[in-house]
């Protein structure tokens, strides 16, 4: 792991995401799209640049924030093996560093849903509740907030 590595992956990430969000819309679709950007983004301006790719698509956007303790994450970690394991400096600067969602203060974070992450079943309400997020955005319609 390096800051280069990092830094080139997330380009990476990102070129992946202008890409599935310049797909053209089918008329024929019933349901929405659904672009799920699974990283950590725990810089508001890391989630700020997501929001506006999805806000000159036209799509909607969401952010579901995983509230999971430092001693939890360090936990999951050392039980991954080669390179899905971070340093464990890693874990702590993030931690450190988290800006977590403000949906009452930020406008473009109005859809934002703050979930547990530390139990292990409560995955699937965890689920549920960020798919009821998604659909809000989805119905306020595109441009930050909507259709995609």
């Amino acid at each position: 792991w390096s800051p280069e590595t990092w830094h080139a992956a997330r380009a990476a990430s990102l070129d992946r995401l202008r890409a599935a969000c310049a797909l053209p819309r089918d008329p024929h679709r019933t349901r929405p799209r659904i672009v799920v950007a699974d990283d950590n983004n725990p810089l508001r301006s890391m989630r700020h640049e997501l929001y506006q790719l999805a806000r000159d698509a036209g799509w909607a956007y969401a952010t579901g924030h995983v509230d999971c303790g430092v001693a939890e994450c360090e936990r999951r970690n050392a039980a991954r093996e080669g390179r899905a394991r971070v340093p464990d400096e890693t874990i702590a600067k993030m931690a450190g560093e988290l800006e977590r969602p403000q949906p009452e203060r930020k406008g473009w974070e109005r859809f934002s849903v703050t979930v547990p992450g530390d139990a292990p079943d409560a995955a699937p309400a965890a689920a549920e509740t960020l798919l009821t997020v998604v659909d809000a955005a989805y119905t306020a319609g595109g441009g930050g907030g909507g259709g995609g």
